[in-house]
């Protein structure tokens, strides 16, 4: 996956902290696209006392990292490249060729704090039909038709773009791919059919 996140460097225990800043030249680490590979994994359960997760957020923190450690080690050298960990990104593409990426739909958080403790909202977490949760497969494709929604359809599509290795340069041509996908009944093999055709302009290798 794709990874955009700014990281206020005040979060950081505080030697960690005074080290990040020196060597971003910022009080932020601004990371634009970096390419991480993480496996799913199901580490917080919205159901029953003996599994579901209580405690602060540097306690989910700790946890969601002790899960994930062995799979960052592997994406480092991407997250350097395109971020401004190191003399604020000068030697790397961070400065030099930064990234842009445009929100198109916000979604509400599963995972909130409320009172200093980690809340899981039921609600979000098992709307497993949204766009950017549903399986990349035929079925999943039929649970996001099935919403009538083009700005979910956008979430599934960028995923499966993603998921071939591509990426889109035209927004307003995956617009329209999403309309039809939206409107018309189709299956998820014409719609990869469609993202994988060399003629298809709008969307270029990564």
């Amino acid at each position: 996956m794709s990874l955009w996140c700014r990281l206020s460097t005040s979060l950081l225990p505080d030697l960690v902290g005074t080290i990040v800043s020196i060597s971003c030249l910022s009080d932020s680490l601004d990371v634009d696209g970096a390419k991480v590979k993480l496996p799913s994994k199901l580490m917080f359960e919205s159901k029953g006392a003996d599994c579901a997760f209580k405690g602060s957020l540097t306690e989910a923190g700790t946890h969601i990292m002790r899960n994930y450690q062995q799979h960052l080690r592997s994406s480092w050298q991407s997250v350097v490249n395109n971020s401004n960990a190191v003399l604020g990104g000068l030697l790397t593409r961070h400065a030099w060729n930064p990234k842009r990426r445009h929100v198109t739909l916000p979604r509400k958080p599963v995972v909130c704090i409320e009172r200093g403790q980690v809340v899981i909202d039921e609600a979000a977490f098992n709307n497993k039909c949204c766009g950017a949760l549903a399986p990349l497969t035929n079925e999943g494709y039929q649970q996001v038709a099935s919403l009538r929604s083009v700005e979910e359809m956008i979430l599934f599509i960028r995923r499966s773009v993603c998921m071939i290795g591509g990426r889109i340069v035209d927004d307003a041509s995956l617009s329209r791919l999403c309309q039809r996908y939206t409107d018309d009944a189709r299956t998820y093999a014409a719609l990869l059919g469609e993202i994988s055709d060399p003629d298809c302009h709008w969307i270029q290798p990564t």
